[in-house]
């Protein structure tokens, strides 16, 4: 009896072992498919890495040896150089002033140069390429063209339509930038400037000296019909001209878009390093804020959420110039629009006494609390 029982464990125990085994080589079977599929993969990655290296040597060699596009880079090194706001001030006097620094042959050869790029917005559209491929390699390349006032009033700014494929690349890459938290070459020239853009029934352009009158013109009409019009800050004709001007200022005209260019209203963005002293702190400071100066919009027009767009607006060249504030100032009595302000982010920093005695409650927005879902 004792050895029956003995035998029958025996059994037991090899048929438990066995399949004790079975179950270890179905695991290790399973283990060994993993980790070949692994090395497959590796593999693969390796030699789509390489693929991928070759191909940037090759579009950087192509960049380099091409003796036409070098001879542009020559133009965009040399027009950068040069630099001068003077040329701004002289570019509605005279043509010889306008093209002091770029000549008609200089601006003939920028052409293939601007050609590379818009081909590679072809490829970064087809998926053939992307941006973190070539924005180490391309990036100031790209944006020393592309953020110069110069080559912006003769080129690709005056003759922007022709130039479609340029703005929709320079729009993807400062994108990518301002949401990779990239380096960007800190232009105050940014090409974005030139944007068209549109919000809903609206779009919104720039400042020009053809458009100053009816700018003060809509200012004087709001300000008269306003009860209370300490809650306005007036300007002259002068302020515009000098505000449009001024490099440091970024001023956009808003527009009905009914195909009549009805004008509703105006909006100011201006590096905080020219504002007042009053504003800021020792957190919030002038290198590290931009300050959203003004904006007024037609009584008719209110309350359709152009005030939000022009921020989303202001809040991406903001985030692109690597700035951590925004700052604003409120008539603490103005409660409409101290309101809008802080339905997007801002709070109220503390409030100051200006040079005419009147009250201006400062707000601030942290940018790097602001969601790209907000602005993207």
């Amino acid at each position: 009896m004792l050895l029956v029982v003995v035998l029958f464990i025996i059994l037991l125990s090899a048929s438990l072992i066995t399949e004790y085994y079975q179950i270890i080589f179905d695991i290790l079977t399973v283990m060994t498919a993993i980790i070949g599929a692994y090395y497959i993969w590796i593999e693969f990655r390796r030699s789509r890495d390489l693929e991928e290296a070759s191909f940037i040597i090759s579009l950087n060699d192509n960049f380099n040896a091409n003796e036409i596009i070098q001879d542009a880079s020559t133009v965009v090194r040399k027009s950068d150089e040069d630099l001068n706001k003077k040329y701004f001030l002289a570019k509605n006097k005279t043509e010889k002033e306008k093209y002091r620094y770029i000549y008609d042959k200089d601006n003939f050869k920028l052409m293939p140069y601007f050609t590379f790029f818009e081909t590679m917005n072809l490829l970064i559209k087809r998926r053939i390429i992307d941006l973190d491929i070539i924005d180490e390699l391309f990036t100031v390349r790209f944006f020393q063209a592309t953020d110069n006032p110069v080559i912006q009033d003769i080129k690709i700014g005056t003759y922007k339509y022709s130039y479609k494929n340029i703005y929709e690349l320079h729009n993807k890459w400062r994108n990518y930038k301002i949401i990779n938290k990239k380096k960007t070459r800190n232009q105050d020239f940014c090409l974005s400037n030139y944007y068209d853009l549109t919000y809903g029934d609206f779009e919104f352009k720039p400042l020009l000296y053809d458009n100053i009158n009816e700018v003060y013109e809509m200012q004087k009409e709001i300000y008269e019909s306003m009860e209370n019009k300490d809650l306005f800050y007036f300007s002259d004709k002068s302020r515009f001209v000098a505000l449009m001007e001024d490099l440091n200022n970024y001023s956009l005209c808003i527009y009905e878009k009914n195909g009549e260019q009805n004008l509703v209203g105006y909006c100011n963005l201006i590096l905080a390093s020219y504002a007042s002293n009053k504003y800021f702190t020792e957190e919030i400071n002038k290198q590290n804020s931009i300050y959203f100066r003004t904006i007024f919009v037609k009584k008719a027009y209110r309350g359709q959420h152009i005030q939000q767009s022009v921020l989303i607006h202001f809040v991406k060249n903001a985030l692109y110039l690597r700035k951590k504030y925004m700052l604003c100032t409120v008539h603490p009595d103005n409660i409409y629009s101290r309101n809008n302000f802080i339905k997007f982010g801002f709070r109220v920093l503390k409030t100051i006494t200006l040079d005419d005695q009147s009250e201006r409650d400062v707000l601030y927005l942290n940018l790097d609390k602001v969601s790209h879902k907000i602005i993207f």
